[in-house]
């Protein structure tokens, strides 16, 4: 999205971009194994009695200070869960990688191997398979023994920074309508519609304790800075991926061109694969990807050197023939 916007926004310094997994429209699936939904409900429901907890707390192997404690702690395990699934679905890629966590290829795969089979299960077999959920993405390796998954844990994120630096954007000026629908849209807890109440209320429940208050709540800050749309914006491909979670904010959903603004499709690509490095798995698509940004980027270069030749002869001119007007004042004076 910065690469667009700076684009956008300063079109005199900035010649080209590539926008890669830019959700700018984001302001303002069904083939998912119907088991993720239903291990979800079978945690709620362990979370219930002191037995299901203990339970829950074996089979996750949590930590001392990450154990389920009262039926409340129930959902946030699951919301620890889905954080993981809509991460991993972001970081898809088709070989082995190290963006947040070591992550085997196509992880997604690895994880939905757990749910394939159509057979109804108890609450603890449902328990078993979901943990396969958590261990993919911070035990692939096999390395640790316990995990830290919700209260005073780190998200998926942390390895990238500060945990709440992306909270905090979203809190402030970063305020993205997202929710889920629920069964039968996806496999996550219903929490649409998304209302400006209840994302106020997550922000003050996290940030209350450093002064957060609703004046820097300012939904409308990304559209009013760059626009809800790019009627007059130039020299920029936006570039998706099909299995990035994020596309569904992108400029556009397939390949088009308007003007010189061009909207490319990885087909079978995660979070911005087209820009990682290059790998022996890489798949045509994304190859075909980058080979037609760099077309785009050498184009953007020769027009630039091309305006700017032309600039500095007109200058020399400029300088070498005076305009006649400007000598006359100057001998008048």
């Amino acid at each position: 999205m910065l690469t667009a916007w700076m684009r956008i926004k300063y079109p005199h310094i900035i010649d080209g971009g590539i926008a890669a997994s830019a959700p700018v429209f984001w302001f303002r699936n069904a083939n998912i194994p119907k088991g993720v939904s239903a291990s979800f409900d079978a945690i709620v429901n362990l979370a219930k009695t002191e037995k299901g907890r203990a339970f829950l707390n074996q089979v996750f192997h949590l930590k001392s200070e990450s154990q389920l404690q009262s039926p409340s702690d129930g959902p946030l395990l699951v919301g620890a869960l889905q954080g993981i699934m809509e991460t991993l679905a972001m970081v898809d890629y088709p070989y082995p990688a190290n963006f947040l966590s070591p992550l085997p290829a196509w992880p997604i795969k690895e994880v939905c191997k757990a749910f394939t089979s159509k057979e109804k299960k108890s609450d603890e077999e449902y328990a078993k398979t979901a943990y396969h959920i958590a261990n993919v993405f911070y035990n692939s390796t096999g390395d640790l023994s316990d995990l830290c998954l919700i209260k005073h844990c780190a998200d998926s994120f942390a390895a990238l920074g500060d945990p709440l630096g992306w909270p905090w954007q979203s809190c402030t000026e970063m305020v993205m309508p997202i929710c889920s629908e629920g069964a039968p849209n996806d496999v996550f807890p219903k929490t649409c519609p998304f209302t400006d109440a209840n994302a106020q209320a997550y922000c003050n429940a996290t940030f209350g304790h450093i002064g957060y208050n609703p004046q820097v709540f300012r939904p409308q800050w990304a559209i009013d800075n760059y626009g809800a749309s790019f009627p007059t914006a130039s020299n920029i491909v936006f570039s998706n991926g099909y299995l990035d979670p994020w596309s569904g904010g992108g400029w556009d959903l397939k390949p088009a061109t308007k003007g010189s603004l061009v909207s490319l499709i990885v087909e079978d690509g995660a979070h911005h694969l087209d820009l990682r490095g290059a790998d022996p798995a890489d798949t045509k698509s994304v190859l075909e990807v980058r080979r037609l940004e760099k077309l785009h980027i050498a184009r953007w270069i020769k027009e630039a050197n091309e305006r700017h030749h032309q600039e500095k002869k007109n200058l020399k001119q400029r300088l070498a023939f005076p305009n006649p007007n400007c000598i006359k004042i100057g001998l008048f004076i």
